[in-house]
């Protein structure tokens, strides 16, 4: 567990400095004015001034500012003065405003890139709807083990979970489907599968009898099954600039299965897929804890999936967030009366109640629902 959360710590640190970076980096590149900035929330544990910045480090970790001169005031004078935010052109306002959106994206990029590389510029990622289909490299689907039951025929024979089946009986599959249908038709008889562990990418072909008189509620095989989709990167094109073209397939991937979740819950008339959809802090360091016992290569994975995951999140039109900001400079551009700056502070606080709420919600949701892998 300390390990975990070491890892998680470092994780979340990285990311949120990335993004801080991202914003700070593109002011200070476009001539406004950076009054602090932070990585953690106060109280303050270091701090030192260069120039006219105020850099700082916060006990709590998990945030991070930058104070921005001319963004998050009223002040006339302030909004006046050519350094400030409120003085640039609307492109640049908005190059700052998603700085960190881009650095997060950027870093998951390079992430991607060396991982996909040391692999053949393949990459297998389990997929939540097993007809989904990424928009960019090649796709197979194959079943993969999520859970082996003791004492089941699937353990006898060697099958674990994370084990991809390639073939049965040296037919290629298309997903958890065809393999439910193929030991359907071979109760009681011997098969060859031809499997390949997800992680360790280990071959070997084991031989099993499914069982005829299935305990109730089981699997013949004593297993349960998801599909895995994987994703290759062939041309030269496609290689060089894998890391991206895979950062893209996860936003693509992310945001459809967001959407097909929340139109189910609208169908069922129940919000319990979509909550179980969103982690926080307390859900993250449940998967860290997962990850880390499956070494170097899904922690550094997962570090690139949680900053896409942070540019998601920051690129949603919620107030307070980097979506709701962009979306109000142009509203801004449009009637900046209508559309004052009193008014955008009184709607991101209103934002930054709402996310605060949700937030202590998520901690609660993800205390009960994650307790056993967390103690």
């Amino acid at each position: 567990m300390f390990l975990a959360l070491i890892v998680f710590i470092f994780i979340i640190s990285i990311i949120i400095f990335v993004h801080e970076f991202g914003h700070f980096a593109v002011a200070k590149l476009s001539g406004v004015k950076v009054e602090e900035f932070s990585i953690g929330f106060p109280p303050v544990i270091w701090k030192k001034k260069k120039g006219e910045t105020q850099y700082s480090i916060g006990a709590v970790l998990f945030g991070g500012f930058n104070k921005i001169y001319g963004m998050d005031t009223t002040d006339e004078k302030t909004l006046s003065d050519p350094r400030s935010f409120d003085s640039q052109k609307i492109g640049v306002k908005l190059l700052i405003i998603l700085g960190g959106v881009l650095m997060n994206i950027i870093l998951a990029a390079i992430i991607f890139y060396f991982l996909l590389a040391s692999y053949g510029f393949n990459f297998y990622q389990p997929l939540i709807f097993s007809d989904y289909k990424f928009p960019l490299g090649e796709q197979e689907n194959f079943p993969v083990i999520a859970e082996v039951i003791p004492d089941s025929p699937a353990q006898i024979c060697g099958l674990n979970p994370n084990d991809i089946i390639v073939a049965a009986n040296w037919v290629k599959l298309s997903g958890s489907k065809s393999f439910a249908e193929f030991i359907d038709n071979n109760l009681g008889k011997e098969v060859a599968l031809n499997v390949k562990n997800m992680l360790t990418r280990e071959e070997k072909t084991v031989k099993v009898v499914p069982r005829v008189d299935t305990p109730q509620g089981e699997d013949p095989l004593g297993i349960a099954m998801g599909d895995v989709a994987l994703l290759s990167y062939k041309s030269l094109g496609e290689k060089s600039g894998a890391g991206f073209l895979h950062s893209f397939n996860f936003i693509h991937y992310s945001f459809v299965s967001l959407g097909r979740i929340i139109e189910f819950s609208i169908q069922e008339r129940t919000a319990a897929p979509l909550a179980s959809a969103f982690v926080g802090p307390v859900g993250i360091f449940a998967v860290t804890k997962i990850i880390a016992a499956e070494g170097i290569y899904q922690m550094i994975n997962l570090l690139a999936v949680i900053s896409l995951a942070l540019a998601i999140t920051n690129i949603l039109p919620i107030p307070a967030l980097d979506g709701a900001k962009g979306i109000f400079i142009f509203l801004q551009a449009i009637d900046k009366k209508r559309f004052s700056q009193k008014l955008q502070l009184q709607i991101e606080q209103a934002g930054m109640v709402f996310i605060i709420l949700l937030a202590v919600f998520l901690v609660f949701k993800d205390f009960f629902q994650f307790k056993d892998i967390i103690f």
